[in-house]
């Protein structure tokens, strides 16, 4: 079985907030009360369960990640021009394509957490696929990039890595 914490840890994303330094993690979309799912021993009873969850919220905060993204390529980057999102091809589903001023096709890659091997794997291959049909290059976006995934990063020829930052803004509502 799963201890909850450690589950809890592996799947929330890191967020950046405001000044750019680590504040905390997005939970909101998560389930409010995990603590229905443990035992007295700390341990998960319904483990699959609380994992799918867990999933769901990443995705949809993905999915609201890749909506902003589309509604204004020009904040990645001017020029961009939107082709498509959710690709599926050969080897996966690239969440964003898009066209930059001179053509090129533009693979943007979105992690709502901090990026992987796994994510720089991900883009590396979907660069390789769609090299064999033009010029191609790679954003990959996520919400830090630790000092092992720079170094991987830069091995790729026309890679780029954006961190992205979410920033809440409160104004007060008239009565």
């Amino acid at each position: 079985m799963y201890r909850h914490n450690e589950v809890a840890t592996f799947w929330r994303p890191r967020c950046l907030l405001g000044d750019g330094q680590h504040r905390g993690q997005i939970a909101s979309r998560l389930d409010p009360e995990p603590a229905l799912l443990r035992s007295q021993d700390n341990r998960i009873n319904e483990p699959a369960e609380h994992l799918r969850r867990l999933q769901t919220g990443v995705l949809a905060l993905e999915r609201d990640l890749e909506a902003h993204l589309v509604r204004d390529l020009a904040s990645i980057e001017q020029g961009l021009v939107f082709v498509d999102r959710q690709v599926s091809n050969d080897i996966g589903r690239v969440d964003v394509l898009a066209r930059d001023r001179d053509g090129t096709t533009v693979i943007l890659e979105l992690k709502v957490g901090e990026a992987t091997d796994a994510s720089i794997g991900q883009i590396a291959r979907y660069l390789g696929w769609y090299a064999r049909q033009g010029k191609v290059r790679g954003i990959l976006i996520a919400a830090d990039f630790p000092e092992r995934i720079k170094y991987a990063a830069s091995a790729i020829p026309n890679l780029q890595l954006r961190r992205f930052q979410v920033r809440f803004q409160f104004d007060t509502v008239s009565l």
